[in-house]
């Protein structure tokens, strides 16, 4: 069946207090010229309008703008100049309003009925009620139900397109909007009729005929008169059929609706035809002929039925001309059908497959359940151990801390306590060496942790938590093998974290460079310890994310000093945090992150800049 302006009207409305939002000082005169013969009004009035929203940068405004551009075009039949503004639509389409991603969906699907690939225009549809139905609008859901009906029944789907039919009349009747009645009732009275199932059509096209004069609008009327016309011609009640095709011929004509205008014109062509009234059938067929588009089955039955009139009224060389451009065009269906069972096959392969798809996630789900508590249980230990050594480190930090003024009180006490002072570094180096060597060893129970877990997710955590032990283990080597002073040499502590880190997670396909500037400042070990853990965690995030499907990067971290403030900085030119940093504190590294913060007391940053992603750590020794 076949696709027309009406059922745009009854998705529209619906969605004008959407709109609300969009509207311009243009937007109005734009929506009143798109579907009126004066194209050249409608792009005045469209490059009014797409500045003025452009500028306020009011995406909504832009949306609606392209979109009745879009319409214009389609109402005129420059329909590659409708699909580019469909297509600029996209680009300001609000990301989680169904409604609107449905309605510019069936759209699209109407466009290409109308260049005649009914293969797409079924794919859009469906696609379209996706949407249509997470909206949960009666309306829409109705309105694309017929869609989607329309486009199999052209594909000669007829059984699934009974199914789609149905499916809007029930939605149709959930709601009271009766512009969406009218077009329902309508459109499955025509669908009884062509089934001749004359009874059963003629009381849905007279329900919807009655809706049609509720709501006052010409085009709902027009179509309601011209299906009730066919149905009572059906049932041989020529004066009335007669009547209600002259109303609907009158509106069109008014309206430029040279298409629907064409098809009432043939049928009353086609009615004094079978009356045998060949001189008033062959002026309707002629007025049919001055506005045929792209619509190649009504062409070929104009042009037939030009060639039936001709030869009743003796105009041979007519008949014969018309009967020529006939099969020219019957020739051209015939090719178009055979591509349309093609694409049916095809629709009726993927259903087949969906279904299939449907039956195995079924059993993967099966499945994933009984695997899901064995990867939880591994996954909460794998954390267990992961608190512990943090817990374990924020002692060891602390129980420095105290050595560190005790020490500092000796000195300045006494010289004499120079002995003690030694003992107390042969001490610390035992310390360092010992918390070294212990942490290297969890760091090993974690590898072989990793290495015998079969799961990929248990893997990455475990392997996450070496290179956190890495770090710490890293300052207490640096400590232990130079007691002379107890700082860290933040370019020699870092370059050691970097390259363990290039190790694990560089690959062939990406070459990640890492530049260091340091201004040669040293920390003490609390703040390197801390520093060390934030920075495992930032590389770590953007070896594994921040390169994806690149062949190289950049890392930069530099620290500078002003007396006893300090500032770090972070930076790759990866992708970078799209949505900002608060979208990613549910992950556990930046939590992690925010726990080593606090106990500095320190300030923690994030930005994009010029395809940088750049963090900065604030604090005070």
């Amino acid at each position: 069946m076949k696709f027309n302006l009406q059922l745009l009207l009854v998705l529209w409305l619906p969605l004008c207090a959407v709109a609300q939002e969009g509207k311009t000082p243009y937007t109005a005169k734009l929506k009143e010229y798109r579907y009126s013969k004066y194209l050249d009004s409608t792009k005045f009035y469209f490059k009014k309008a797409l500045p003025w929203a452009l500028k306020r940068r009011d995406t909504l405004a832009a949306f609606y703008t392209y979109k009745y551009m879009g319409d214009g075009y389609e109402h005129h039949q420059k329909l590659d100049s409708t699909l580019y503004m469909y297509d600029l639509c996209n680009t300001y389409l609000p990301k989680n309003n169904y409604r609107l991603k449905a309605f510019l969906l069936n759209d699209r699907a109407y466009t290409y009925q109308l260049l005649g690939d009914y293969n797409k225009a079924t794919k859009l549809t469906l696609e379209a009620l996706v949407y249509a139905e997470k909206s949960k609008n009666d309306i829409q859901i109705a309105s694309i139900n017929l869609s989607v009906a329309d486009n199999l029944a052209l594909l000669k789907l007829n059984k699934q397109a009974e199914e789609y039919y149905l499916r809007a009349v029930a939605a149709s009747k959930r709601t009271d909007y009766l512009p969406a009645k009218e077009y329902t009732y309508r459109v499955y009275g025509n669908y009884l009729l062509k089934s001749n199932k004359i009874d059963g059509a003629f009381i849905y096209l007279q329900m919807a005929s009655k809706f049609a004069k509720q709501t006052k609008d010409s085009i709902s009327m027009a179509f309601a008169w011209s299906s009730l016309a066919d149905c009572f011609w059906k049932r041989r009640e020529t004066d009335s059929c007669f009547y209600y095709a002259k109303k609907a011929e009158g509106i069109w004509l008014r309206r430029a609706e040279y298409i629907d205008y064409s098809h009432v014109c043939n049928n009353q062509g086609r009615y004094y035809l079978n009356l045998k009234k060949y001189a008033q059938a062959l002026d309707y067929f002629k007025k049919a002929e001055l506005y045929l588009r792209n619509d190649l089955y009504l062409n070929e039955e104009v042009y037939s039925n030009l060639a039936t009139a001709n030869q009743k009224l003796g105009k041979y060389e007519q008949s014969i001309f018309y009967f020529s451009k006939a099969n020219a065009v019957l020739k051209a269906i015939k090719d178009k059908e055979r591509e349309s069972q093609v694409a049916a096959l095809n629709i009726k392969y993927q259903a087949d497959k969906k279904e299939a798809l449907v039956r195995d996630e079924k059993q993967k789900n099966k499945l994933a359940a009984m695997e899901l508590r064995e990867k939880t249980l591994q996954f909460d230990i794998g954390l267990v151990i992961l608190l512990s050594l943090i817990v374990i480190t924020i002692v060891v930090v602390l129980s420095y801390r105290r050595i560190q003024r005790n020490n500092k009180l000796l000195l300045e006490s006494n010289l004499q306590l120079e002995r003690l002072v030694l003992q107390k570094q042969t001490l610390l180096q035992e310390v360092h060496h010992r918390v070294k060597n212990n942490l290297s060893t969890l760091k090993s129970m974690l590898f072989l942790q990793a290495r015998a877990s079969k799961d990929e997710e248990v893997k990455a955590v475990l392997t996450e938590s070496q290179h956190r032990i890495q770090s710490m283990a890293l300052i207490h080597e640096n400590l232990y093998q130079d007691l002379e002073n107890d700082q860290v040499y933040f370019h020699h502590f870092t370059r050691q974290l970097f390259d363990s880190l290039v190790q694990t997670f560089q690959t062939s396909n990406t070459v990640v460079q890492i530049e260091i500037d340091d201004n040669n400042v040293t920390l003490d070990v609390s703040t390197a310890i801390f520093l060390g853990l934030i920075l495992n965690e930032l590389a770590t995030n953007s070896f594994k994310y921040a390169f994806k499907d690149r062949s190289e990067g950049v890392i930069r971290v530099g620290i500078s000093s002003t007396n006893a403030q300090f500032q770090v900085t972070y930076a790759d030119n990866g992708v970078g945090l799209k949505s900002g940093i608060e979208d990613h504190d549910n992950g556990f590294g930046f939590r992690l992150i925010r726990i080593l913060v606090e106990q500095m007391s320190a300030d923690f940053s994030y930005k994009d800049e010029n395809g940088w992603a750049i963090f900065t750590l604030d604090f005070k020794i």
